[in-house]
């Protein structure tokens, strides 16, 4: 996944809102209204990293659990335990758990993600 852009100046955003409230006219009122839509836009790509990311994390660890359900526990080497020992800190997500997310409103990806 490609770094997130930098969208939003906050002290710019700031500015336009104190604008809009002391100059009082149409046109700042408008430029303030037009930082909504961005921040906006921002949240829905957040929800969809964040969505995605869960899934991810979801698939790695059925297949980490997988891939050592076939080794033996006593045959393992000091790598292997250390692995095991961080999959033990995650409990398993269900598959209600999974159909649940699924079921929730997704978000369309941004143009150019995967």
């Amino acid at each position: 996944m490609r770094e997130p852009a930098v969208r939003i100046d906050e002290a710019a955003i700031k500015g336009r809102i104190r604008a809009a409230l002391t100059e009082g006219t149409v046109d700042a009122f408008l430029d303030s209204v037009a930082d909504i839509y961005q921040l906006m836009a921002d949240i829905k790509e957040i929800r969809w990293r964040e969505r995605t990311a869960r899934f991810e994390f979801a698939d790695l660890l059925a297949a980490a659990r997988a891939a050592f359900a076939d080794t033996a526990a006593d045959a393992a080497d000091d790598k292997t335990l250390e692995l095991r020992a961080l999959l033990d800190l995650h409990r398993e997500i269900t598959a209600e758990e999974l159909d649940a997310w699924r079921a929730t409103e997704q978000p369309e990806p941004i143009e150019g993600r995967r």
